[in-house]
């Protein structure tokens, strides 16, 4: 009996045409002669949202296309691990994690355009260990992609695991950069080396929540709107914020200062 992959070129490029996102990853999966006329011919998906949550044992992977939103889950099951697509479940030999950098590493091939949102969160219930494992195989996913996002958020555990999501974006695209720190603890971080990407220099916004901040105030005079918690704002800082905000009062305004931390001029001794 023929097989897909045995079909006329017209008819698997009507295929082809006619696909959605849950069709190219069923269709992947089919044979691999059809997988690699899938890669071959890329067919672009046009994904605008992508959120992908690291929780205790399982993975909550979310896309949004022009035409579908696809929701799956991995549950770790041992070494195994269970996947849920909707109301569907189907088991696997394969680690959770690497079942689910297989699917996404095959779907990023066919995303060409350019997205709204890429979400990502890892839960602080998760294990330290499954927390590295993950952001390593992300990081090196990103490297060969670039993907192409106007809103960006990374919610992580670590300050430094930004690093291994931020400088991997195409950096013509980004225009919101979302900083969160899900351990909710209000750590102390300074940006010096996010604020050296060009990721970091052509965004127009920024929100940082859950972190304070020690950076160099001009490290921020470029943005459009702010939504900060500085350590400390010196007098000086404090100009230069105001000049840059000048004809937009109302993204100064979301400049915030701890209040157990005082503006004070720059060439003054710190009495606190």
């Amino acid at each position: 009996m023929p097989s897909l992959s045995d079909m006329p070129e017209v008819v698997m490029q009507k295929i082809l045409e006619k696909i959605n996102l849950q069709s190219l990853i069923n269709l992947r999966k089919v044979s691999h002669g059809f997988r690699d006329y899938i890669d071959l011919k890329s067919p672009e998906i046009k994904l605008k949202n992508v959120n992908i949550t690291l929780d205790a044992g399982k993975l909550h992977f979310n896309m949004e296309s022009l035409s579908d939103v696809f929701r799956i889950q991995y549950c770790k099951e041992g070494k195994e691990c269970i996947i849920k697509l909707n109301e569907n479940e189907k088991k696997m030999t394969f680690d959770y994690l690497k079942s689910f950098f297989t699917d996404f590493q095959a779907i990023l091939k066919h995303q060409k355009s350019i997205m709204t949102e890429f979400n990502l969160y890892i839960n602080k219930a998760a294990d330290s260990e499954t927390i590295e494992r993950f952001m390593k195989n992300l990081q090196k996913t990103l490297e060969k992609t670039h993907l192409k996002v106007k809103y960006l958020e990374i919610s992580v555990t670590e300050y430094c695991h930004f690093m291994s999501v931020l400088p991997f974006f195409d950096v013509k695209s980004l225009e919101e950069i979302q900083l969160y720190n899900t351990k909710y603890d209000r750590r102390t971080a300074d940006l010096q080396d996010i604020a050296r990407l060009e990721q970091w220099k052509q965004a127009k916004e920024v929100f940082i929540r859950n972190w304070t901040i020690s950076s160099n105030i001009r490290d921020f005079a470029h943005f459009s709107k702010i939504n900060v918690k500085f350590e400390v704002v010196t007098a000086e800082g404090m100009h230069l914020l105001k000049e840059s905000f000048a004809w937009n009062t109302d993204a100064f305004q979301t400049v915030r200062t701890s209040i157990k931390f005082s503006v004070r001029q720059s060439n003054r001794p710190d009495y606190n």
